[in-house]
C-alpha cells in the first residue's frame, strides 16, 4: 500500500488487459459483489468449457464501467495448444465514445509494433499480437509502472526492465466496437511470426472472426456480434451459439466447439443440436469421440456420429443402451445432458 501508484495504476483499469472508454484510467469503478445479494453490479462469467485440445470463457463486464457501456461482453477462446483469440464486444451508453484495447508486458525493449501487430521476444519465447479492430484504430506502446517492491529494499544492481502496455485505440468516438485480437506464443520467434501472418480476418453481416492455416489445417474462429443477432454463418457453417472454432484437415472436420449454442450444421448436415444453450467441444477421431459439455440447465442433446456407437462413457461410467438413441437415418445419437461440465467418449465401430 505504500505504493505511490498503487491507488492511480494498479488498481484501475489502466492496470490491466482490459478497455478504457473515453481515454479514462480509472474507466472501471469497484464492483458489489455475490456476499450482498440484494447489490447486482458485479462481472460475470456467463459461461466456460475446459478440455485437453480446446477452452473458452465468455464474461460480461459493462457493469463496472458507470453506466458509460450498454455492453461489455468478452470472450477468449484457446484452440490448443497454438493460440488465443480475445473477443470484446462493446456498446457505449448514449455518446460515442474513444475506446482503447490495452495488453500489458514486462519490458520495453524486447517489444516491436509495426501498424496492428507487436511481437514480444524474452528469453524463452516469443509472443505475437495481432488486432482486428472494427473501427479505424492505432497501435502504440505506453510506459507503465514499476512495482514499488523493486526499490522499497535496496538500489537495484541493474537497472529495471521499464514494462509498458500495448493500447489499440480507436481513431474516433464510436457508438459500438469490436476488438479482435490474436495472441501468439511459441517458443521461437520466427514459428510465432509464421503463425501469426496465417491469421486473417473473416467477418459477416452479424459474426467476426478469424480464419487461420496452421500446418495442413484451417480453423475458423467466430464470435456472434451484439445482443440482438442469433446466429453465426461462415461460408458453409452456421451456429446459433455466442462462438463458433472449427478445425478441418482438407475436407475433414477434426475439431469442432460451440458456446452457448443450439445448434450447428455445415451445410444441410446438422452436427449437434440442443433443447438449452450448451457448450460443447468434440474432438473427433476416426474410432472415438472425446466430447466436453457444460450446461446452466438440463438438456437433450443429439450429436453426429459416424457410425453406431459400441460404448459410450459419461465421466468414466459406461451408458447402457437405455440412456441414448442412435438414428441410422441421421447418424446422431441422443442422450440426456445433466447440469454441469461432462466428459464423454464414444467409441465408434
Amino acid at each position: 500500500y505504500k505504493d505511490p501508484y498503487y491507488a492511480t495504476f494498479f488498481t484501475q483499469a489502466i492496470g490491466h488487459n482490459t478497455i478504457l472508454v473515453g481515454g479514462n484510467p480509472e474507466s472501471q469503478t469497484i464492483p458489489d459483489t455475490l456476499q450482498f445479494k440484494a447489490l447486482k453490479r458485479y462481472p460475470r462469467i456467463t459461461d466456460s468449457l475446459t478440455s485437453e485440445f480446446y477452452d473458452g470463457v465468455q464474461a460480461e463486464l459493462s457493469s463496472v464501467y458507470q453506466n458509460r457501456l450498454l455492453r461489455y461482453v468478452r470472450q477468449i477462446v484457446f484452440v490448443k495448444p497454438d493460440y488465443f483469440i480475445v473477443f470484446d464486444d462493446l456498446m457505449a451508453n448514449g455518446r460515442p465514445e474513444v475506446l482503447d484495447s490495452l495488453l500489458h508486458l514486462p519490458n520495453r525493449d524486447k517489444v516491436k509494433v509495426a501498424d496492428l501487430t507487436a511481437t514480444y521476444t524474452a528469453e524463452k519465447g516469443t509472443l505475437v499480437v495481432r488486432s482486428f479492430p472494427s473501427s479505424m484504430a492505432t497501435a502504440t506502446v505506453k510506459d507503465g509502472r514499476i512495482p514499488y517492491q523493486v526499490f522499497s529494499t535496496r538500489t537495484p544492481a541493474d537497472l529495471p526492465e521499464q514494462p509498458v502496455y500495448l493500447d489499440f485505440k480507436t481513431v474516433k468516438p464510436v457508438s459500438d466496437a469490436q476488438f479482435l485480437t490474436a495472441i501468439v506464443p511459441a517458443k521461437s520467434e520466427s514459428a510465432a511470426v509464421s503463425l501469426s501472418k496465417q491469421i486473417t480476418e473473416n467477418s459477416g453481416e452479424f459474426a467476426r472472426g478469424v480464419r487461420v492455416l496452421r500446418g495442413g489445417k484451417t480453423d475458423l474462429v467466430m464470435f456472434r456480434v451484439g445482443p440482438l443477432a442469433k446466429m453465426i454463418v461462415a461460408g458453409r457453417w452456421s451456429a446459433e451459439a455466442a462462438s463458433l472454432v472449427v478445425t478441418e484437415s482438407g475436407d475433414v472436420l477434426e475439431r469442432f466447439a460451440v458456446q452457448q449454442a443450439r445448434s450447428l450444421n455445415h451445410g444441410e448436415r446438422r452436427l449437434f443440436s440442443s433443447t438449452s444453450p450448451v457448450s460443447i467441444a468434440a474432438n473427433l477421431n476416426s474410432n472415438e469421440v472425446e466430447v466436453v459439455c457444460n450446461s446452466a440447465e438440463a438438456a437433450k442433446v443429439s450429436l453426429l456420429v459416424a457410425n453406431k456407437p459400441t460404448r459410450i462413457l459419461m465421466d468414466g461410467k459406461e451408458m447402457s443402451s437405455r440412456e441414448y438413441s442412435f438414428s441410422a437415418n441421421s447418424k446422431t445419437i441422443s442422450f440426456d445432458l445433466p447440469i454441469g461440465q461432462h466428459e464423454l467418449k464414444i467409441s465408434i465401430r
